[in-house]
């Protein structure tokens, strides 16, 4: 036995040579039959290192990997073992702890996933649950315990006291809790409490998500309720990568007189009820988008006129491409009438207004020459009676 012996048992060499035994019991009980069966003559016990652990006489137990050789002496019918034994308990260490880092991450992993397809959450809780127990130090005395709301699944009858939870909440509602407990007393690693920690934000995520989801969906359709049921074409007709109509409301239908298969089943009848006259307008407002309502004039399938007011947004990719174009366009076929009516009446009033106002400077011009006379009129009869009176007087 080596002096080196002291530093791995704090035994001395001495203490072995005067205790034959002591080689056996400072090894650990478990690992003794595994020693035990390396005195057997079965070479195969001898291919490679075997790590074992040995209790020092300070009663701290370290890993020791030992390399042996068996030496078999026919003649004599005697068997030796000659080896060298040395620490790493560290390096064991090192393997158990990325074992358990790599069990954890898996677990996880397994949890994402089980997430991402969405199962309904009493699946969930189950699938969660039954990954989190052997993700555990202690697998075989673990119980685990997922609640999402109205959902919960315990693995066991029930959660032990002794037990480590991780609350799951979304904008400060409490929603959900993840919990692993040990039937005895055994203490949790931080590691085990970090893991609940990462399932429990990863259940956070999944619930947001669906939250996200069911909004989105209730937003969708109260959408379309509002769509199919309004007066007003809503549209997005797609350009890239091939010309279609990724949704068109009901009412185009009855603005263009073609049906909704008709138009899914050729989204150029779009172009084709745009009157050739104001063809150019939409191109040059496809060029140039601007912020005013575009009025266009729709050739409807029995041939009569219909004016539209629309609104739309050009639709980008990444590589600054217009690929759609999102608006809405309304019928206003009556308010053009209406303005042109309107515009119609305005000029004839102005008409009016100007025969009027001859009217009335020739009705001015009129009575100015009637005053000009009645005036001269007045004028001439006071002079002729003063002559007349004047020579009167003079006769006599």
């Amino acid at each position: 036995v080596s002096p080196s012996a002291t530093v791995l048992t704090g035994y001395t060499p001495q203490e072995f040579y005067e205790d034959p035994g002591l080689g056996m019991r400072i090894v650990h009980p478990e690992d003794r039959p595994l020693v035990r069966r390396a005195f057997a003559p079965d070479p195969a016990m001898f291919e490679g290192p075997a790590a074992i652990r040995w209790i020092r006489k300070d009663g701290a137990v370290r890993w020791i990997e030992l390399t042996n050789t068996l030496i078999v002496d026919d003649s004599a019918g005697t068997s030796t073992i000659e080896g060298i034994a040395r620490d790493v308990s560290d390096r064991v260490a090192a393997e158990r702890a990325l074992a358990e880092r790599v069990k954890e991450l898996s677990c996880v992993a397994a949890i994402t996933r089980e997430a991402n397809s969405d199962p309904p959450p009493d699946e969930l809780c189950r699938r969660v649950a039954e990954h989190l127990v052997p993700a555990m130090r202690h697998p075989d005395i673990a119980v685990a315990s997922v609640w999402l709301e109205a959902s919960r699944h315990v693995t066991g009858a029930r959660l032990p006291s002794h037990a480590i939870r991780a609350w799951i909440e979304t904008e400060g509602r409490l929603r959900g809790e993840v919990a692993v407990g040990y039937t005895d007393d055994r203490p949790f690693l931080q590691e085990e409490q970090q893991l609940l920690i990462l399932v429990a934000e990863t259940l956070r995520l999944w619930m947001e998500r669906r939250d996200v989801s069911r909004a989105l969906r209730i937003s969708e359709e109260r959408f379309r309720r509002l769509a199919e049921n309004a007066p007003d074409i809503v549209f997005r007709f797609r350009f890239e990568p091939t010309l279609g109509i990724d949704y068109i409301s009901p009412a185009a239908e009855h603005l263009t007189g073609y049906t909704m298969e008709e138009i899914q089943a050729d989204p150029e009848i779009v172009w084709r009820v745009i009157h050739p006259d104001d063809r150019d307008e939409l191109l040059h407002r496809m060029r140039e988008p601007g912020t005013d309502p575009l009025l266009l004039r729709w050739l409807r399938r029995d041939g009569t006129i219909l004016w539209t007011e629309g609104r739309s947004t050009l639709v980008h990719d990444a590589r600054d491409r217009v690929v759609a174009a999102e608006g809405i366009a309304r019928d206003v076929s009556d308010r053009v009438r209406a303005e042109r009516e309107l515009r119609a009446t305005v000029r004839r009033l102005n008409e009016l207004d100007d025969e009027r106002r001859r009217l009335l400077h020739g009705l001015v011009d009129a009575q100015e020459e009637e005053r000009r006379r009645i005036s001269a009129d007045i004028h001439d009869d006071p002079v002729q009676v003063m002559t007349a009176t004047s020579i009167r007087l003079g006769a006599i």
